[in-house]
């Protein structure tokens, strides 16, 4: 199950585009609503993501970076408002953070 994307083929193939309510998507792009993605950007309100760019509203992420309003998060850095993350660097306003280097209050 990979991204809905305005290209079907892509859609399994693990190289998704322009996706929308996504599940197990794989090199996303422009995602929304996604789960247990990879290497997503601009991607909003997703789950278990990795290597993501620009996302915001996310949970249990790894590797990302200028994300907003985040929870539960580790070795992310430039984001911003996030919520128990782990690990992360020069993040700012961030809330019972862990380990953190730079944080910016």
């Amino acid at each position: 199950m990979g991204c809905m994307s305005s290209k079907s083929a892509a859609a399994d193939s693990g190289s998704n585009n322009n996706c929308k309510n996504c599940k197990g998507c794989h090199s996303c792009n422009n995602c929304r609503d996604c789960t247990d993605c990879h290497s997503c950007s601009l991607c909003t309100s997703c789950i278990g993501c990795h290597s993501c760019i620009s996302c915001e509203g996310c949970d249990k992420c790894y590797s990302c970076s200028n994300c907003d309003n985040c929870t539960d998060c580790h070795s992310c850095s430039d984001c911003v408002d996030c919520v128990g993350c782990h690990n992360c660097n020069n993040c700012s306003g961030l809330k019972n953070a862990h380990n953190q280097n730079n944080v910016h209050k």
